[in-house]
C-alpha cells in the first residue's frame, strides 16, 4: 500500500523515521548553496523502512557525527546515526526538525 511519505525524495520525521531510529549513511553526501548564503550537506541515507531518501543535516548534526566520524563526510558511508526528532520553530513554522548523533 503507498504512504504518503513515499511521494517525498526526502527523509519525514515520523513517518520514514522516529525517535531513536538507526538511519545508515548511503553516500558520501553533497554540499549545497542557497542564494541566502546557507550551507547544508545533503545525504541518501537508508531509512528503518528499508528505503533510501536524501536528508539535509543541519549544523549541530554535522559536528555531532564529525566529532566521532571526521570531517571528511566521504567516510561517513555505511555509518550509523542515531535520529533525535524535536518540535522547533523553524521561519515562524512549527516544524520536526531532526538531528542525529553517532551510533555507539
Amino acid at each position: 500500500m503507498p504512504n504518503v511519505s513515499d511521494m517525498s525524495g526526502f527523509v519525514t520525521a515520523g513517518e520514514d523515521v522516529k525517535d531513536g531510529d538507526t538511519i545508515i549513511f548511503a553516500d558520501g553526501g553533497t554540499l549545497h548553496k542557497y542564494d541566502d548564503g546557507r550551507q547544508v550537506i545533503q545525504f541518501n541515507v537508508t531509512c528503518p523502512n528499508g528505503r533510501t531518501k536524501m536528508l539535509s543535516l543541519n549544523r549541530t548534526s554535522a559536528n555531532n557525527l564529525a566529532e566521532v566520524y571526521g570531517h571528511d563526510t566521504d567516510e561517513w558511508m555505511g555509518r550509523a546515526a542515531v535520529v533525535t526528532i524535536v518540535k522547533m520553530n523553524v521561519r515562524g513554522t512549527m516544524k520536526n526538525v531532526i538531528y542525529l548523533y553517532p551510533s555507539k
